[in-house]
């Protein structure tokens, strides 16, 4: 089509019979092109599904926990597993003012995992006088994996109108009110996403992906005070996991522009007149029809009840065997004599 177009014309062609030929050619590319355009931003306004498996893991890494007040404060960190406690004071980065923000900002990081019993306990402490501060302290958790949050998650791959962004921020960031006691549940995932506008994943070809570890936590209140950490004690949360099974979710897009157009064409290709059926029937008809000379009436007459009761079975394995529809036909006929006989 393409040689056509732009070869020149034949001499015995006529100038307007080239000019229609060029133009008719010239419509249906473009045409071609408009449907395919047509299909990807119709596929473009689809929101991918989501396929969700879960592997099992001996243990799970603890998450980067970052805090906010609006008062100078300290924070307190030990690792309890099962009876033993240990102080994690070495993993705490503690609170500094931020003048971008006008607070004082804290973080825990570590490379330690975790079991279900391990916990994370965090005391949190005030250095100025707080009494009447009805402001609570923030308290973010995000996987070590893909943090910090205000790095990565507003980054130019996902920026922060992101849908999945800011639903991973929303579902974990929990508020500690003063004289209170808290404990987060957490539970790990992996999304492996589709690029935002790859263009590879509409044709459904050549898909980019990237895998985005993050957690998921419940904050629940605990409904008892502690009154031995002095006047100065702000609120206490103990962070541990729900569980250490891992969820791994696969975004995947419904409808490609390939899918599309093979469901369009399918029918017409795989359809009994189609011309890969035609072709395999017709091999499959070689193969197993017999190459016998037909038997007249008088032929048939001459031969004797048993020739005729032996060709007789033997068409009937044949049929049975190589013609499609004769055993279902068979046992329909079969289940109805049954219910007949009942």
């Amino acid at each position: 089509m393409f040689t056509h177009l732009c070869t020149s014309p034949h001499k015995t062609e006529s100038p307007l019979v080239t000019l229609i030929r060029r133009i008719f050619i010239l419509v249906f590319i473009t045409s071609i092109l408009t449907c395919f355009l047509i299909l990807v931003v119709d596929i473009r306004s689809d929101l991918p599904s989501l396929k969700s498996t879960q592997e099992y893991k001996n243990y799970i890494p603890a998450p980067n926990i970052y805090f906010g007040f609006a008062r100078g404060f300290i924070i307190a960190c030990a690792h309890i597993n099962g009876t033993i406690r240990t102080s994690c004071n070495n993993a705490m980065i503690q609170p500094t003012f931020n003048a971008t923000i006008q607070a004082y900002n804290g973080s825990y990081v570590s490379d330690v995992q975790m079991n279900k019993d391990f916990v994370l306990r965090f005391d949190l402490y005030s250095t100025e006088n707080a009494s009447g501060l009805s402001l609570p302290v923030y308290m973010s958790i995000m996987d070590p994996g893909y943090g910090p949050n205000i790095v990565q998650y507003h980054s130019s791959i996902f920026p922060y109108n992101e849908p999945f962004a800011q639903l991973i921020e929303v579902k974990n960031i929990h508020f500690l009110s003063q004289n209170s006691n808290y404990i987060v549940r957490f539970t790990r995932k992996i999304r492996n996403i589709l690029a935002p506008n790859d263009f590879g994943s509409y044709i459904g070809i050549n898909r980019h992906n990237y895998l985005i570890p993050y957690v998921e936590s419940n904050i629940e209140y605990l409904l008892y005070r502690n009154n031995t950490n002095g006047i100065n004690w702000i609120a206490a949360v103990s962070i541990t996991p729900a569980s250490t099974y891992v969820e791994n979710e696969t975004e995947q897009r419904n409808r490609t522009v390939i899918s599309l157009l093979g469901s369009i064409s399918g029918p017409g290709i795989f359809s009994p007149w189609g011309y890969v059926q035609k072709s395999l029937i017709s091999k499959e008809v070689l193969t197993y029809t017999a190459d016998t000379p037909a038997d007249t009436l008088e032929g048939l007459e001459k031969l004797s009840l048993e020739e005729r009761v032996r060709r007789l079975e033997a068409l009937d394995l044949f049929l049975y065997d190589h013609v499609i529809g004769v055993p279902f036909d068979r046992d329909m006929k079969s289940q109805k004599q049954d219910d007949y006989k009942l």
